[in-house]
């Protein structure tokens, strides 16, 4: 390879930017997938019957196998860095390419509606008469599921980036021939004992 061919060949490297985009795509895109799946599911238990002859197990794997496909040309130091990364949550979802657009999720609202309505349900007791500790007592009874669910939504981004941490782990730690254990702690402290020697880089440095 001559000089002039090992120019173009250098220039044409993807940046370390780009691979985290193919990262960041690839998991939106098995998200996707899986929500899909999982849609269906959660429409079933109600008691609603969905045509869905697939086997749910085979396509996990299919999806999982085309989420490999979709990587297999990343190095594994930039999977680690991504990694890292995802599990500090100081690097937001924009630097990693996860980033969606519906920031405000369906179970916020959710929440907020049944907070609102257990408020409703106590004042209009009073309004008819109900003692104020026994109006009281059915606003607090009304509203404990709602506020533990307003609770546990803003948990929903460190929920999605443990899923995606479990995936990208499983194909590192295949990669270094193992099987696990998978990656289940948000802190970046625990995550440095996880790799032989430092990762690539941080997010912070892509511009």
């Amino acid at each position: 390879m001559n000089t002039c061919q090992k120019t173009t060949y250098y220039n044409k490297r993807p940046t370390i930017a780009e691979q985290y985009k193919t990262i960041g795509r690839e998991l939106l895109q098995y998200e996707e997938r899986c929500r899909s799946v999982r849609s269906l599911l959660d429409l079933s238990a109600f008691g609603f019957t969905i045509p869905f002859n697939n086997d749910i197990e085979s396509f996990f794997k299919r999806s999982l196998r085309v989420f490999k496909r979709g990587v297999e040309f990343i190095p594994l130091n930039i999977l680690e860095s991504y990694l890292e990364d995802l599990l500090d949550l100081d690097v937001n979802e924009e630097r990693l390419f996860i980033a969606v657009e519906n920031k405000v999720t369906r179970s916020f609202f959710f929440a907020l509606f049944g907070l609102l309505f257990a408020l409703s349900v106590g004042l209009y007791s009073v309004s008819i008469g109900a003692s104020f500790p026994l109006a009281f007592f059915i606003t607090v009874f009304l509203a404990v599921p709602f506020g533990a669910l307003w609770h546990l939504v803003p948990r929903d981004k460190l929920s999605r980036r443990m899923r995606f941490a479990k995936l990208l782990s499983a194909e590192i730690n295949q990669r270094k021939g193992g099987t696990g254990p998978f990656v289940m702690d948000p802190l970046r402290s625990k995550v440095r004992g996880l790799f032989d020697k430092p990762s690539f880089g941080s997010a912070y440095l892509i511009h």
